[in-house]
């Protein structure tokens, strides 16, 4: 029996070698290797000096930095509430009884989900438009000019208007996880609810959410980790303009990394992002930890 565990173990860990060896080669060595050269002063040539945490130092007490992660605070709220928030509405209407055309919704709401970022952010460039953009020609049409905004030119709203193009783009995949969870509800413990007396509102505050906690805690754990790395249509769209209003976190470690060929403050900066998420994410997984629910 011994003889045999051992064969099976060799044989799970050979199969496993590939796998491990194409995860270490993309994740664990970058990330090793950005936290060895966070801590030099490093300009991508061959010459670096061991600076210990200067590099550190200088993030934390960098107002742009703290701009940065005001933005991506804001981002991570605002995609939260947005994308799980709205696709959680949207996943409960399509399992209605009611609702027609279930799949022709669904494709619809999926297909953003397929889109690349930099595809979405050039849509919505269009959108935005101030001369002919969708926006422009809805508001003039309707009479309401005084609605009509420099959207990606005014840093008080530059912020928000980006947000919304992240939200559209992954409510879809939020209604998809939704909905498998849906399916795997105990339909007796519905029917019973239904037959006490709660529908609508009572039946979702107090049977299906708390049933479908695990699958909220999951989906707030991938918004989170998702959005903390936001920086393609952000990119495309006003590369962090105007001025520094809309620059997150990843613009600000890539414009310090790669324009001003920073490459050591921008591994402390990478590795300052990692550690943040991470504590954001704990922060959260702890806050939804609660009893569990039975059924």
């Amino acid at each position: 029996m011994m003889t045999t565990g051992k064969k099976n173990l060799k044989l799970i860990l050979i199969y496993m070698l590939p796998a491990v060896v194409i995860y270490s080669f993309f994740s664990v060595i970058p990330i090793a290797l950005a936290v060895i050269y966070s801590f030099f002063e490093w300009t991508g040539g061959r010459t670096s000096g061991f600076i210990w945490f200067q590099n550190y130092g200088e993030l934390l007490f960098n107002p742009d930095f703290w701009n940065a992660f005001k933005n991506n605070v804001i981002f991570v709220i605002g995609s939260c509430i947005g994308q799980i928030g709205i696709g959680f509405i949207f996943s409960l209407f399509l399992i209605s009884r009611d609702f027609k055309l279930k799949k022709l919704f669904q494709g619809a709401l999926f297909i953003p989900c397929l889109m690349a970022p930099l595809v979405v952010g050039f849509i919505w460039i269009q959108v935005y438009n101030s001369r002919f953009g969708l926006l422009y020609m809805i508001f003039n049409s309707l009479g309401i000019d005084f609605m009509l905004q420099d959207w990606l030119g005014n840093p008080k709203i530059v912020i928000y208007s980006l947000l919304i193009p992240h939200i559209w783009q992954w409510i879809g995949f939020y209604v998809i996880v939704f909905l498998a969870a849906f399916q795997a509800l105990p339909e007796s413990v519905l029917e019973v609810a239904e037959i006490d007396g709660a529908t609508g509102f009572k039946k979702t505050k107090y049977i299906i959410i708390p049933l479908l906690r695990d699958t909220i805690k999951v989906s707030l754990i991938l918004c989170i980790s998702g959005t903390m790395k936001v920086f393609d249509h952000i990119f495309i769209m006003t590369g962090g303009g105007p001025g520094r209003a809309s620059e997150v976190l990843s613009l600000y470690v890539y414009n310090n990394t790669f324009t001003n060929f920073r490459f050591g403050y921008g591994s402390a900066g990478s590795v300052t992002i990692l550690i943040i998420s991470l504590g954001i994410i704990y922060i959260v997984k702890i806050l939804l930890t609660g009893k569990e629910y039975n059924v």
